[in-house]
């Protein structure tokens, strides 16, 4: 008798945690789904901002940017100062900032060939001073975007981020 009630609640416990797991999945796949959706209706009207979690520099370690860095798209507006970690090919003067900074209008270009699998990517060209600055942003429907910054005067520069619908992060122009 024993031996069967312990059975009986061996069945029973399995049967809720078999219960709850599928319950916790189900809501997961749904949060999943939902944060698609507001991806790709941002990326469809070019309204994103993206938190940069991380700083990958041609050469040299990673660094975590603790959501210290962002880049909005408005439109076609592009509004950023990204840290750069690298050689740089121009005459810099003491003191002189060697950010990225770019609050542009720009003819921003989407690749939408990869969107039936939940990736979005803009390009964008844009010229400070005699420096040439290649940008592409890739981003993924679960949120994650990664950047990558070519000028024609300095070492690449790769960022990872996530976007963000976060009002304190996000400045409407």
């Amino acid at each position: 008798m024993k031996r069967i009630t312990a059975i009986l609640i061996l069945a029973a416990a399995i049967s809720i945690v078999s219960s709850c797991s599928a319950s916790y999945r189900a809501a997961r796949a749904q949060e999943e789904r939902e944060l698609a959706g507001q991806i790709a209706k941002a990326v469809d009207e070019s309204d994103l901002t993206i938190m940069i979690t991380e700083i990958r520099p041609l050469v040299g370690p990673a660094r975590s940017s603790n959501y210290e860095y962002k880049i909005s798209i408005r439109g076609n507006h592009i509004k950023t100062r990204l840290p750069f970690f690298g050689k740089s090919n121009m005459a810099m003067a003491p003191g002189d900032d060697i950010s990225i900074v770019f609050d542009d209008d720009v003819d921003l270009m989407r690749d939408m060939s990869r969107a039936s699998r939940g990736e979005y990517n803009y390009m964008f060209r844009t010229r400070k001073n005699s420096e040439i600055w290649d940008v592409s942003i890739t981003v993924y429907e679960n949120g994650i975007a990664r950047i990558t910054c070519n000028s024609n005067c300095r070492d690449v520069m790769n960022y990872d981020g996530e976007v963000t619908f976060n009002p304190k992060f996000l400045d409407k122009k």
